[in-house]
């Protein structure tokens, strides 16, 4: 058990700059996704009082603050 858990920080440790790049990656591939696929969405329902506009709407804010969140982890480290 002390050993994986060893290994699994060193790994950490020699990796730290490439993890940082893939989520990196990660976020802002999410971002630039969920603004296309806003975008389209929103071109079809001109309409945003729906209850599937609004869902829509939500779920974006949501993947926006996680992707966000990804990238500002990313450059911390």
């Amino acid at each position: 058990m002390k050993k994986g858990k060893n290994d699994i920080e060193f790994f950490l440790s020699k990796n730290k700059r490439n993890i940082s790049q893939i989520f990196l990656g990660v976020g802002f591939t999410m971002f630039f996704v969920n603004l296309s696929s806003y975008i389209s969405v929103m071109s079809y329902i001109p309409i945003i009082e729906n209850l599937y506009g609004i869902s829509i709407l939500y779920s974006f804010y949501a993947s926006l603050l996680s992707s966000l969140f990804l990238i500002t982890k990313s450059i911390i480290q």
